[in-house]
């Protein structure tokens, strides 16, 4: 019985590929237009310098800023979770190619091309990123090893049966049968922890991809819609809250990475390093003059004597004199 079902593993990791691949073409677009803005901002300061037109690129600069630094957190994010699918697939694979040697499985030559073929991953560098053929190949030598374990696995299995139809000696190889029935129980088990790991490594990183992608849609919608848009202070800016979905068809040109052993490191994010001169600016001073009384006093309060003698001290706090 097959029930190692390696086109299901193959499938999930294409689709995990597509979404990773969907992610870096917006962070792409979206660096390029930070650049568009960068470029946009120095033109108009060096064609710009009087000190008011400089007070008012202050607030396109601090825009371009706060967009800089979300789309560094992207980027960030990116490398982590880029990162952490090289690490699931490096531990697996060691994991793997150690456990075989106790079924009497010769790995011993893979072992060898494994430590010239990956970098060694480290724990202590969680945003360090590792090139996505190094992680195709990386799943594609699991399914190989997975594959080649289900064969030994299917070999035995006939194995046993061959013995059970050829071997008519009654009791005394029972022992022998039930002891290649559990080894190679042992095996199957195995097979099924392994897959088990790979898919629900499936799982999770596509769940963490999923999550980014609708998080950098949204920023390049509201990038798009409402960053680049020029408004006037007149007229109100409303914001269109929609719900963000997933394209149910991404697009397919990911299968030239599947096809490349080696494909260029993402693209990561120009630091943006705009220099202000600052000067200082002086404040208008602004005169008050003092308001005079609304209303005269009548005769009646003119010539109106008060019944009790008026103080003639000064006071110390509250109205002046």
């Amino acid at each position: 019985m097959h029930f190692f079902n390696m086109d299901i593993l193959k499938s999930e990791f294409q689709e995990i590929l597509q979404i990773q691949y969907e992610i870096q073409t917006r962070k792409n677009g979206i660096v390029e237009k930070l650049q568009e803005l960068k470029e946009l901002y120095n033109n108009l300061v060096k064609s710009n310098t009087k000190k008011i037109f400089l007070f008012c690129l202050d607030s396109f600069y601090f825009q371009y800023k706060t967009l800089s630094i979300e789309t560094e957190d992207i980027c960030k994010f990116i490398s982590l979770i880029n990162n952490r699918m090289y690490g699931d697939y490096y531990k697996l694979y060691n994991i793997i190619l150690m456990q075989s040697t106790e079924f009497n499985i010769d790995v011993h030559g893979l072992i060898a091309d494994f430590t010239k073929k990956y970098t060694p991953y480290k724990e202590i560098e969680p945003f360090r990123e590792y090139k996505i053929s190094d992680i195709i190949d990386l799943h594609s030598d699991i399914m190989k090893l997975l594959n080649y374990i289900n064969v030994r696995y299917m070999s035995k299995e006939q194995n046993i049966v061959e013995y059970n139809e050829s071997a008519r000696v009654g009791l005394s190889i029972t022992s022998f049968m039930q002891t290649l029935e559990y080894e190679n129980m042992l095996l199957k088990e195995q097979l099924g922890l392994y897959m088990n790991y790979t898919r629900f490594f499936h799982a999770s990183q596509k769940t963490y991809l999923t999550k980014l992608f609708k998080k950098i849609t949204g920023f390049q919608k509201e990038l798009e819609d409402d960053i680049l848009v020029s408004y006037r202070v007149t007229e109100p800016i409303e914001k269109k809250v929609e719900t963000l979905e997933l394209k149910e068809e991404l697009p397919t040109e990911i299968e030239i990475l599947l096809r490349n052993s080696e494909t260029n490191t993402m693209v990561e994010a120009e630091e943006a390093n705009i220099v202000i001169s600052t000067e200082e600016k002086s404040a208008d001073s602004i005169e008050i003059s003092p308001t005079p009384d609304e209303t005269s006093p009548t005769p009646d309060e003119i010539n109106h004597v008060p019944t009790e003698p008026v103080s003639t001290e000064t006071p110390t706090e509250g109205f002046p004199v």
